[in-house]
């Protein structure tokens, strides 16, 4: 009987110090929030590298360039632009999916990206999977460029649209490529317009926009920052702009929604993304750096100069955006049986 109580007091005095032992051993551990915020605590210790899809020179590659060295001041680091063009954006998206998870490699998104999901069926990556949104950087419209030597009647859509009917598969419209969103926008016209009008590819916009004034091709669909020169003397006469709002470079342009055509609504846009599974807390830390940087004036300044409209969005708004087109997109390259080579 006497030592049956301090049998029962040893194993019960065991259980509370073995149960004490092991909280006091789960407190020295770190949560699974301070394991994240940790490296993102550090983050950015080293330079950074942004990816872009386009060659050097261009306008997604002069934003890019606006927007890297804002960042650079921002988290006090080099952000590193690194160009690697090809396949509609596959190949530096493919570089960025097989980059570590750390947040030292962006892409920056493209609106073209988008249709590449369909275009290139056999790309190693997943846009809507593999990368996690960030923000929405900015937004360019294209506008619809003629001829004016050759096409002097050529005053609106409105008078476009009653040559094209009147000679159907007559009239050809330039793209820098198959795919893009310069190409969109003709077969968006077509599709809305029910007019036939022949798609003549290039390889880049410069060689697409001297073949329009040099009158071998009738019209193209463009960025204002690339061929405003030409718009200015009188070399290219604009119809029209693509977005739903006026550009606010060109107020006299009417859009083509006013142009009779209230669902046309095209828009170039510019993004940041990391890949899936970057800690939240590193995501969450570009995100508010973008958001001060695209807030700046002088950086505003700059990308409406290169004609682009800068607005950051939430993560979630962005990664909508980019569902979104791709299914918009999907539907057109499938609907015009667009390929490439």
């Amino acid at each position: 009987m006497s030592n049956a109580y301090p049998l029962k007091f040893d194993a019960a005095r065991r259980h509370a110090l073995s149960a004490l032992a092991c909280c006091a051993a789960l407190a020295t551990l770190p949560s699974a929030a301070q394991a994240q915020s940790a490296p993102a605590a550090a983050w950015p210790s080293r330079p950074l590298t942004l990816v872009v899809v386009f060659a050097p020179g261009g306008a997604a590659d002069q934003v890019a360039r606006i927007v890297a060295k804002g960042l650079g001041d921002r988290l006090g680091q080099t952000v590193v632009v690194d160009n690697r063009p090809g396949a509609g954006g596959t190949v530096g998206a493919t570089f960025v999916a097989r980059a570590p998870a750390d947040g030292n490699t962006l892409l920056f998104v493209n609106s073209s990206h988008t249709a590449s999901e369909t275009l290139y069926p056999g790309h190693p990556y997943d846009l809507a999977k593999d990368f996690a949104p960030v923000s929405l950087v900015g937004t360019s419209p294209f506008w619809l460029l003629v001829n004016p030597k050759t096409h002097p009647s050529f005053n609106s859509v409105k008078d476009l649209v009653a040559a094209a009917k009147a000679k159907p598969g007559q009239l050809t419209f330039a793209s820098g490529g198959s795919g893009g969103l310069t190409h969109m926008s003709g077969e968006e016209l077509k599709s809305q317009a029910g007019i036939d009008m022949v798609h003549v590819p290039y390889k880049g916009n410069a060689p697409a926009l001297t073949d329009v004034i040099a009158g071998r091709v009738d019209m193209i669909f463009d960025q204002q920052v690339s061929s405003e020169a030409f718009v200015k003397s009188g070399q290219l006469k604009p119809l029209a702009v693509t977005s739903s709002r006026r550009m606010p470079g060109a107020p006299q342009v009417p859009t083509l929604a006013e142009s009779g055509f209230p669902q046309f609504d095209i828009v170039s846009w510019y993004g940041l993304a990391l890949r899936t599974g970057t800690p939240q807390p590193i995501v969450d830390k570009l995100h508010a750096a973008i958001g001060e940087v695209l807030a700046e004036p002088d950086v505003r300044k700059k990308l409406q100069a290169a004609g682009v409209e800068p607005g950051a969005t939430t993560p979630q708004a962005f990664g909508q955006l980019m569902r979104d087109d791709t299914a918009r997109w999907g539907q057109v390259i499938r609907k015009a049986g667009i390929t490439v080579q």
